[in-house]
């Protein structure tokens, strides 16, 4: 079961680039990420409603559940967009491709009972070097792409952090609650950064914009958080972590087959380095 639910958060967060791609033709990024995530967490509130799911009593456990939700769907969402404004979408794939790294530093201080085996550490050096194939390209290094690659790079921490810490402290509590307090408490700072730094006019309600933002909110949020935090329990932190080199090849065929987008040898064989990198790291013998 968890090698299928592996397999669906590769394709689905894969996915996710091109709706959010397509989606962008039509809304602001802050707001199209804000009201994703809200969406997403309202409708796990009406499901946790039916269903009978429990939320955690008192202020200070309800804070203690949810603030990762700052760093997970905030913080990191809201750097990433920003960045990208500054950096080639080559060097922000590489950028965010250290997640596994961080990952392993983190589980270290945080995670004693998880130990990180070489099988899993020569896995993640080929999948990173399978990114870096593909994505290989001129790379200018300004003042800009300086500052927008450190906020990528933040924002990698940022998700990696809040990753092993519900890894760490959270590991025991109910999942839908705790995802739809996290998403609603994330979505709600995006949705303050859009105020801040976006004109809601170019905010276009289009069939192509409303269908982007529910397959973001139900199939790239819902599903796939909820699968994540599930895999976290079942399997070590560093091998869930590598499902971030995947999502980019997704994202790449995913382009050639509904974008048009051009595949170049490099794609292939970086491609196959990558795949190859997250099967040595899962695999027992």
């Amino acid at each position: 079961m968890a090698a299928i639910v592996y397999i669906f958060l590769c394709i689905a967060w894969g996915s996710t680039w091109t709706a959010i791609k397509i989606g962008l033709q039509d809304a602001p990024p802050f707001y199209a990420a804000g009201i994703r995530m809200l969406l997403a967490g309202f409708i796990l509130l009406v499901y946790n409603h039916f269903a009978g799911n429990r939320y955690p009593e008192g202020a200070a456990e309800k804070w203690k559940v949810a603030w990762p939700g700052i760093l997970m769907y905030g913080a990191s969402y809201a750097l990433v967009y920003f960045g990208n404004q500054y950096v080639s979408s080559s060097l922000a794939s590489i950028l965010f491709a250290v997640f596994p790294f961080f990952v392993i530093i983190l589980v270290s201080f945080l995670v004693k009972s998880e130990k990180v085996t070489k099988r899993a550490l020569v896995g993640m050096v080929i999948g990173f070097a399978g990114l870096v194939i593909i994505f290989n390209g001129p790379i200018s290094l300004n003042t800009n792409s300086i500052f927008g690659g450190g906020l990528i790079v933040v924002a990698t921490l940022c998700s990696a952090y809040a990753t092993v810490h519900i890894r760490a402290y959270l590991n025991d509590r109910p999942i839908f609650p705790m995802i739809a307090m996290q998403m609603i408490l994330g979505g709600s700072l995006m949705l303050i950064v859009a105020i801040m730094v976006e004109d809601f006019s170019t905010f276009r309600l289009t069939s192509v914009t409303v269908g982007s933002i529910l397959y973001l909110a139900v199939i790239g949020s819902i599903l796939t958080f909820s699968g994540y935090y599930w895999l976290l329990r079942r399997i070590a932190t560093v091998k869930a972590s590598l499902i971030a080199f995947v999502t980019p090849i997704i994202a790449i065929f995913l382009g050639y087959l509904i974008l048009n987008e051009q595949l170049s040898r490099q794609d292939y064989l970086g491609s196959a380095l990558v795949l190859f990198g997250v099967l040595l790291a899962n695999i027992k013998k």
